[in-house]
């Protein structure tokens, strides 16, 4: 229902244009199971996205995620432009109305809507900026601070039937 459990990707070879929709399966993940599940359906995907690989960046221990090339990849001198799209729907068309914050782009710690690299002029692989963060879109909480003086007032009403809030003394 949060529409953050697909991301689109573009690979441009030197004769074709291929376009995939990844999508998650429903459910919570910890920031590991979720780069595995995207990993593997990287790896399971056709040709020449499975030549892809969601890693941890090698360079440093802050455990930001790159998109790199699998290793086991010989044939990749094809690819000549591959492309991220945050903003497309799990239909493919690029949809502005969903909070970006809340996509599986932002989650996994690429700040950017779109990204365009072309592997003849821009750095590989692509970093992310940010560390992933599974619980991203889930900003709020409730804090209760008891005083101990029964100086505020009752202005909050429970969502849950078992959430208790503390009572004023009146």
């Amino acid at each position: 229902s949060l529409q953050n459990n697909f991301f689109y990707v573009s690979v441009d070879t030197s004769t074709q244009t291929y376009t995939h929709i990844f999508t998650v399966p429903d459910g919570y993940y910890t920031v590991e199971q979720l780069r595995k599940t995207l990993d593997t359906a990287l790896q399971l995907a056709v040709s020449p996205f499975n030549k892809l690989s969601l890693q941890y960046n090698s360079n440093n221990n802050n455990q930001k995620l790159c998109l790199q090339f699998r290793s086991s990849s010989t044939s990749t001198q094809s690819i000549q432009k591959i492309s991220l799209d945050f903003r497309r729907n799990d239909s493919g068309t690029v949809d502005n109305q969903i909070d970006y914050f809340a996509r599986l782009g932002r989650i996994l710690g690429f700040t950017k809507r779109l990204y365009n690299i072309d592997l003849q002029t821009t750095q590989w692989p692509l970093h992310a900026e940010t560390v992933p963060n599974s619980f991203l879109d889930l900003t709020y909480f409730y804090l209760v601070v008891d005083d101990f003086q029964n100086r505020a007032a009752h202005n909050f009403e429970p969502a849950f039937s078992k959430m208790t809030i503390p009572t004023r003394d009146r």
